[in-house]
């Protein structure tokens, strides 16, 4: 498609994966659309033509029964408001529909609650009284996606919930009516109020995992300064980045974020990339040399020429890496609501077609009461308890241990882990530099704290935290040079920390897997302080055992192939690649996909994110970027990689009683509606069978406690 333009449009209100591609079909058939909708994310990507108009679009998106918000400067707010009230509603509903849910099974099921004087009318409709809030206003957005549904000729899993709980409803009401008051009906009002609870609390889950991957992005571009210092003409000018052009020139003073991508054309410093590489080590910068938005600039003000802003830049690549890799995992259609697009209409047949035999040939008055039987039994009670029990219980026990799981996708990516692959810095290390050897007397520790404390660089932070005790002597004139180090005056004597650029004429002995920085006196070399990231104290461990368990492990480093290589020699990785960006990240994890291996992927940083959420399983360190644990599938509270292989196996765990569950609950079904259209499907027996489903999917789920 040629002349195009392109929109992404938020939309909002889709309940599921197939929600999506309807939309993706209707905004294709406009002629010159080219659509693709991201239900992890709820963005329409959009190409178009120019004689296309973006409300065209919106109004396409609410034709077909959603909510699309075209790009404003306020939409980020506007739309984590929606993604928040959603959330809150959704809670709110559950909640209610609990309270409400709790009396309504006691007094139904529990004889001993029918207290003396209480009639038959009285205790049943005082039930139906309590389901009805439940029914109506609880499970309306399970009841509004079925309608939705229906209106493009579609059945999902919310259209097989709502068709079961109206049954269960109008099927107690019924029976009621029809005893009369006379005798106890069998009613199936618990079926009414269970499945909606628990169907809206595994939505409410849903919903703040989906609300979570959207804060990735957002937290992408929260990270670079919105605005920056414009040079013009000599005068500095304060100015949104988004005015910014191609050739224009910002001042980034000392410890300041810089805002663009661009080159220095003044001045010297030293500057971390943590944000696009994860290695904390700040690299020096002079004249000609590039930098990103998003770094961070260590001591001296630079003068930098713009060349690329907003989209262009990295850190807008990231993200824009992060949303594809998360909507190649986001289309994986639920397994209730593939079965369901066959079971509803199904059901719905055989319903018919069993009312009308029994109508026209059998026994024309108890059709309607075999035709409830048949959807009730239908009611999918222990398929919509399946998932949200096992994903609440096995989310639970995974808190106690530590982890954090985004929600239930992760239990069906987890099947079965082949390779994990570590990020460096932060994750296998602690991302804190320290002195790991030192050449420099006890005499001039003083000389070398007093110096160290004058700078942040992180090379003197550790210096700093090494020698620190050591006391302090009176340096004078004490500057930080940027790209080079620390210099000042003791005794008349010129005192200099830092790296090789105070003397490159100097023979210095090669250093490649630390940082190696040299203290100088009146142009003398003292000696040197070798600084490095410690390894996490149980890496090793994490790797033996994961190793034992026959998964592939696979270091992945932005860092120099040198430092890289020492440190996967010390840990007993399989093997190690350095030197990576963050889109080679990505290429990594699909290299190992296309060998059909389900790949997790261990990070801490921003740089992260996109491998993150490429891979099957994604893990963050809770000591890592809130991008990072945003985007990730598991979270890692504590400081521990040994919870890795934990959440691995608690996760496989989990999904094979999720599989448990929906085998039960479908096979349940299967088997009883035949019993139930031959008419000798007692009701009393019917309700039965369906608490002990559910009876048995909760106890099944309760065992990964």
């Amino acid at each position: 498609m040629t002349d195009t333009s392109q929109v992404d449009l938020v939309v909002t209100g889709m309940t599921c994966a197939s929600c999506a591609s309807r939309i993706e079909r209707k905004l294709n058939k406009l002629d010159g659309v080219e659509a693709s909708v991201n239900y992890a994310t709820g963005v329409a990507h959009v190409n178009y033509v120019p004689t296309v108009e973006v409300d065209t679009l919106v109004s396409t998106v609410v034709a077909a029964g959603y909510n699309a918000l075209a790009p404003n400067p306020l939409l980020d707010e506007q739309v984590a408001a929606w993604e928040k009230a959603h959330e809150r509603d959704l809670k709110t509903r559950w909640l209610v529909g609990a309270l409400l849910a709790v009396p309504t099974m006691a007094i139904a099921m529990i004889e001993s609650l029918h207290f003396s004087g209480w009639g038959v009318f009285t205790w049943t409709w005082l039930t139906i009284a309590l389901a009805t809030p439940v029914v109506f206003w609880a499970a309306w957005p399970l009841h509004r996606a079925s309608f939705r549904n229906a209106r493009h000729r579609a059945t999902t899993m919310d259209t097989l919930v709502s068709i079961g709980v109206l049954a269960a409803y109008v099927g107690s009401i019924w029976q009621i009516v029809q005893s009369a008051g006379h005798h106890d009906p069998h009613i199936y009002i618990d079926v009414a109020v269970v499945v909606p609870v628990f169907v809206l609390i595994g939505r409410w889950l849903e919903a703040r995992n989906k609300r979570a991957a959207g804060a990735s992005l957002r937290a992408l571009a929260d990270a670079t300064p919105k605005s920056a210092v414009h040079l013009v003409g000599g005068v500095r000018m304060t100015v949104p980045v988004a005015q910014l052009r191609a050739g224009d020139v910002v001042i980034v003073p000392a410890e300041s974020p810089i805002p663009v991508d661009g080159v220095v054309v003044a001045g010297a410093s030293s500057v971390s990339n943590a944000l696009l590489t994860g290695e904390s080590l700040p690299i020096a910068v002079t004249e000609d040399s590039e930098v990103q938005a998003g770094a961070l600039n260590h001591e001296g003000e630079l003068q930098v020429r713009v060349v690329a802003v907003g989209a262009g830049s990295q850190v807008a690549r990231i993200a824009a890496l992060v949303a594809a890799a998360q909507s190649g995992k986001a289309n994986i259609a639920r397994l209730a609501d593939r079965v369901s697009a066959i079971f509803v209409p199904a059901v719905l047949a055989i319903t018919l077609a069993t009312g009308a035999a029994w109508y026209f040939w059998v026994d024309a008055d108890r059709a309607i009461d075999v035709m409830l039987a048949v959807l009730v039994i239908a009611c999918p009670c222990a398929l919509g308890l399946a998932t949200p029990t096992a994903l609440v219980v096995g989310s639970g026990r995974a808190a106690t241990l530590g982890i954090l799981i985004a929600g239930p996708e992760v239990f069906e990516n987890s099947r079965s882990v082949d390779v994990v692959i570590f990020d460096k810095t932060g994750t296998l290390t602690t991302g804190n530099m320290t002195v790991t050897a030192s050449t420099i007397k006890p005499e001039d520790h003083a000389v070398l704290a007093t110096l160290a404390e004058a700078s942040t660089h992180p090379v003197s932070v550790a210096t700093l935290r090494e020698f620190g005790d050591a006391g302090r002597v009176d340096v004078l004139n004490i500057v930080a040079v940027p790209g080079k180090g620390v210099r000042g005056s003791l005794d008349g004597q010129v005192v200099e920390f830092g790296g090789r650029g105070f003397h490159p004429d100097f023979e210095f002995e090669s250093a490649t897997e630390f940082t190696r920085s040299y203290l100088f006196i009146n142009n003398e070399l003292i000696g040197h302080v070798d600084v490095a990231d410690t390894i996490d104290a149980s890496a090793a461990e994490t790797i033996k055992l994961l190793r034992a368990r026959g998964i592939r492990t696979v270091m992945a480093s932005g860092d120099r192939d040198a430092v890289a290589a020492s440190v996967a020699a010390q840990l007993g990785v399989d093997e190690y690649r350095a030197e990576l960006t963050p889109d080679q990240k990505i290429e990594v994890v699909r290299e190992f996909q296309s060998q059909r291996k389900i790949v997790a992927m261990v990070g801490d940083g921003s740089n992260d994110a996109p491998a993150l959420a490429a891979a099957d399983i994604g893990i963050a360190m809770g000591r890592g970027t809130a991008v990072a644990r945003a985007t990730a599938d598991i979270t890692l509270l504590r400081p521990d990689l040994m919870l890795v292989p934990a959440a691995l196996k608690l996760s496989q765990r989990t999904l094979r009683v999720i599989k448990q569950n929906l085998f039960w609950a479908f096979g349940y079904n299967v088997a009883a509606i035949p019993l139930a259209m031959s008419g000798n499907l007692n009701p009393m027996i019917a309700g039965i069978a369906m608490s002990a489903s559910s009876v048995l999917v909760v106890t099944n789920s309760l065992r990964l406690r």
